[in-house]
């Protein structure tokens, strides 16, 4: 197997969970490269910290306000190499590097068939009605996948694929307003399913992660972890975030890995409770909201 670098695509407000999502990748594997793709489109952010601590590094890019298509940099400005890339709002369960090992094909994707495909197409990747009047050529390819995590060799695409697609420039935007949906995942979705019909890409599925309100992510028992039994899977916060990780699905991974965190800080303990006190402020009427339904559904009769 060649070297891969793992890429975490993150901006300022998703910074709390980048956090999490390191430290669980170093509690797991010490020697993966690790690669911000730092996006300063909602303001700058300082990971001075968690780049000593952690053995992390700053990927070079050529634009640094990209919102969610600066995880397209990969795809359109890196040299030849094999790398996985990944959100910021996840956390490993286990050395998830090792089911990169002997993976053939040019991508490897968590890939499924919706139920419901145009309902599934809709919600998530494309608007199928301006797709069909920019972009009549498409086809779908049997299956679509979460751009959450995808491995992937970058020589397999290049600049030529996104250029009747996105303006790539400082604030890129598409072409063609309201086609794509979830930013980089419809574009890549699109991409891959065109080079996929044509024959000339070849994908590997396999099973890279898990939604954090799956039962598995919400039952997994700490002491788990704590025993090195791994998973090999990558839990994901899917979805809009209250910047609470309380009041998340399965938070009790995120509070683990947060402390890992600020465990390997100086005054690490102090810290984290400022840093907990911080967000509870910035999101008060989240916390107050989320309180007060707590108590609405625990002590209201009938009511679940």
């Amino acid at each position: 197997m060649s070297k891969i670098n793992v890429y975490i695509g993150c901006c300022k407000t998703d910074f709390y969970l980048l956090r999490s999502c390191v430290a669980s990748i170093r509690y797991w594997n010490k020697e993966v490269p690790v690669l911000l793709l730092k996006d300063f489109s909602k303001g700058v952010f300082d990971t001075t910290e968690l780049e000593k601590m952690f053995n992390v590094s700053v990927a070079k890019t050529e634009y640094k306000k990209l919102g969610g298509y600066m995880k397209l940099q990969p795809y359109i400005e890196q040299p030849e190499e094999s790398i996985f890339l990944q959100d910021a709002d996840m956390v490993w369960l286990g050395d998830v590097a090792q089911l990169l090992i002997n993976i053939e094909g040019d991508i490897a994707v968590h890939a499924y068939k919706p139920a419901d495909i145009d309902k599934e197409l809709n919600q998530w990747y494309f608007n199928t009605e301006k797709l069909k009047k920019y972009y009549p050529n498409y086809r779908y390819p049997g299956f679509v996948f979460n751009c959450g995590t995808i491995f992937m060799t970058t020589k397999t695409f290049g600049q030529h694929d996104f250029e009747d697609i996105i303006v790539w420039r400082e604030g890129a935007k598409p072409k063609f307003d309201g086609v794509f949906l979830c930013e980089d995942q419809g574009i890549i979705n699109f991409i891959v399913a065109q080079k996929y019909c044509a024959n000339t890409i070849s994908i590997t599925n396999i099973d890279f992660q898990i939604s954090a309100e799956s039962d598995m992510a919400r039952s997994y028992s700490l002491e788990e972890i704590e025993k090195g039994n791994p998973e090999n899977i990558i839990v994901h916060w899917v979805g809009k975030k209250s910047g609470l990780n309380s009041f998340c699905s399965s938070h009790h991974l995120l509070r683990f890995f947060e402390t890992q965190y600020y465990s390997h800080c100086k005054n690490g303990n102090a810290k984290i409770l400022v840093e907990r006190f911080y967000r509870t402020i910035k999101h008060l009427d989240r916390f107050i909201f989320e309180i007060g339904k707590f108590f609405y559904y625990s002590f209201i009769p009938g009511k679940k």
